[in-house]
């Protein structure tokens, strides 16, 4: 099995939310997350959804 169906099959959505992958995978809170992310310095390529 892939990685990629096996993210799928475990959050049942093609695209998860970063809160999830760093406390599930990572071990780190959401906000120090969030912060990696806006520092460009996740391990983890990442990007951006808006609702308008």
């Amino acid at each position: 099995m892939s990685t990629n169906f096996a993210l799928l099959a475990r959050f049942e959505t093609p695209v998860i939310e970063l809160k999830f992958v760093g406390e599930e995978f990572l071990a780190i809170k959401p906000k120090t997350s969030e912060l990696k992310e806006k520092r460009y310095d996740f391990p983890i390529p990442t990007f951006k959804l808006r609702d308008f």
